[in-house]
């Protein structure tokens, strides 16, 4: 029986063994680790994405494409991926996702949030001591901002009651200014016709006429008083005594 020269090559491929479909994926994922170490982020993050390319589902790959991403500072597309990876049951992918979508969001000032995913890293691996350090941290940050957030509002609050009293005051003082013009206007205006003749002195009368008998009896009285004058001081005189014994 004549043999072909695929069936003779195929036949040496299964003999010597065929390379497993997976194997880039592997060797990506590797590249991508040496490069991290290097510090070489960018490199890192595209050798982790060939990995995927070849295994698409694996969590673990996402997990390093992620945190390369957030090394890179590019924390959108860096939580996209933790947040994907935190899908797998594994604890050792699900707790350190959480973990590094809890720095991604701390970085990001989404407090909350990243107490929340900070927890759930604890509750995912209750022995992870950075979880919990980093959970405490959030949380006393979170409460620094909520009292400094309460301290300005106060602070605005008694700004905004200083000016309304501020207001107040000046317009009370505006009325009172304003009382005090009038009064001032009124002093000077001359008061009504009728209060003019009421502050006017009342005019004489003039005297009645006497007639001729009348007249005679009133010079006759007086007459007689000043009679009863004279003789009243003459007799006042003969009382007194001397001052002094020449």
């Amino acid at each position: 029986m004549v043999v072909s020269s695929l069936s003779m090559m195929l036949a040496v491929l299964l003999a010597v063994g065929l390379p497993p479909l997976w194997a880039p994926g592997p060797a990506a994922n590797k590249k991508g680790n040496e490069a991290w170490k290097k510090g070489e982020f960018d490199t890192a993050a595209g050798q982790y994405a060939r990995a995927l390319d070849a295994l698409p589902a694996e969590k673990k790959l996402v997990f390093n494409r992620g945190t390369a991403l957030l090394a890179q500072k590019k924390p959108d597309e860096a939580l996209s991926a933790l947040v994907s990876a935190t899908a797998d049951p594994r604890r050792e992918v699900k707790a350190p996702a959480f973990y590094n979508a809890g720095n991604g969001l701390f970085d990001g000032q989404k407090l909350d949030e990243a107490i929340d995913a900070y927890k759930r890293a604890i509750l995912a691996d209750p022995s992870d001591e950075d979880a919990k350090f980093n959970y405490e941290l959030a949380t006393r940050k979170k409460q620094q901002q909520d009292q400094k957030k309460k301290d300005q509002q106060k602070n605005q609050d008694k700004n905004k009651q200083d000016q309304q009293n501020q207001d107040q005051q000046k317009q009370e003082q505006q009325q009172q200014q304003q009382q005090q013009d009038k009064n001032q206007q009124d002093k000077a205006q001359p008061p009504p016709p009728d209060q003019q003749d009421q502050q006017q002195p009342p005019k004489p009368q003039p005297a009645a006429q006497m007639s001729k008998e009348q007249a005679e009896q009133l010079l006759d009285a007086l007459k007689a008083n000043e009679k009863e004058m004279i003789k009243a001081r003459m007799t006042s005189k003969r009382k007194r005594d001397v001052d002094k014994d020449w």
